[in-house]
């Protein structure tokens, strides 16, 4: 989805800054990549030291504590070798992170694992290597003792003291905060 063929101008919303990590060109596959949109109302920087494949981080500079939101696209046509090299980026980064606030979210595409029970469909001994890399990401957040928010494309209002905006939020939210955002499903 996101490319370099694609230009600014094309996907930009009135009065957003975009943060875009884009499908490297030299992969045959069309679709991939992530952005994050940020209110221009709000003072946000690209992390430059997260630089995993169609993921990005941003800092979002938020009184009393600036917030992390961690973008994740997890493509289905990852090797296993490549998905070990993906926990192990984000298991880094959540480490050195350890202190700070922080929002996850993206399409990780595991269809067997059970969000809601933080459990992985299927023999719990099974050396499928699909099943294996899905435990493993529900182990990464069971591990980092975050919160999940939402598992499902939902619209939620994001309310703040001096707007409401309705955003669309991708299939799984995970959420790591020492104190409360204001959220509320729309």
């Amino acid at each position: 989805m996101f490319n370099n063929k694609i230009l600014e101008a094309e996907i930009l919303i009135k009065n957003y800054k975009v943060f875009r990590a884009d499908r490297d060109e030299k992969n045959d596959q069309s679709l991939g990549g992530s952005c994050i949109y940020v209110h221009n109302s709000i003072t946000a920087c690209q992390i430059s030291n997260f630089s995993v494949r169609d993921c990005l981080a941003v800092q979002l500079e938020l009184s009393p504590a600036p917030i992390i939101v961690l973008c994740v696209y997890r493509s289905t046509s990852l090797t296993y070798e490549e998905n070990l090299e993906l926990i192990k980026s984000i298991n880094d980064f959540m480490s050195k992170s350890v202190n700070k606030e922080m929002f996850i979210c993206g399409d990780f595409n595991l269809p067997d694992v059970r969000w809601d029970a933080c459990s992985v469909s299927g023999p719990p001994d099974s050396t499928d290597k699909t099943l294996i890399v899905q435990r493993m990401f529900l182990d990464l957040f069971v591990t980092h003792n975050l919160t999940l928010l939402l598992n499902d494309q939902s619209k939620i209002k994001i309310c703040s003291s001096v707007n409401e905006e309705v955003v669309t939020l991708p299939s799984v939210i995970y959420l790591k905060v020492k104190r409360p955002l204001l959220m509320k499903e729309n």
